[in-house]
């Protein structure tokens, strides 16, 4: 074999690799996009109010099961200790510092903001007088 047609043969079979790992990229491509494509959504939460503390019990999907930290939540843009999760559940405790407003959960680059608001709702304890007499 010449060497003109070795180098046509190494030039071939370069490109034939550079289009096999072009085919591999795309395929995990579309596959992580497919996968990761379970919706993220908030379906509902329980209850809609809640002192600081309280559990609130977040159903939906596409929420990370593996570990109870890949899914971050915030109330209000405050955020919350999720103590439990499955792909559909989360339980999460009302922050110290929320305010009423909307639950959003993000889960890898993806988040997603509830519909309803969440109010918090002020204990006895935690509310002082502001009433004065004269």
């Amino acid at each position: 074999m010449s060497s003109k047609s070795c180098s046509v043969v190494s030039t071939i079979c370069c490109l034939a690799a550079i289009v096999l790992l072009i085919g591999v990229a795309i395929a995990f491509g579309l596959y992580v996009k497919f996968y990761t494509s379970s919706q993220l959504k908030i379906e509902s939460f329980s209850p809609s109010s809640g002192s600081v503390n309280s559990t609130v019990v977040i159903y939906g999907s596409g929420f990370n099961s593996t570990q109870t930290t890949y899914n971050i939540v915030k109330f209000n843009g405050v955020s919350a200790t999720v103590s439990s999760a499955n792909s559909t559940v989360l339980l999460v405790k009302v922050p110290p510092l929320a305010t009423s407003g909307t639950i959003s959960v993000k889960v890898s680059q993806t988040t997603f903001e509830s519909v309803d608001t969440f109010t918090v709702v002020t204990t006895s304890s935690n509310t002082t007088n502001s009433t004065s007499s004269s």
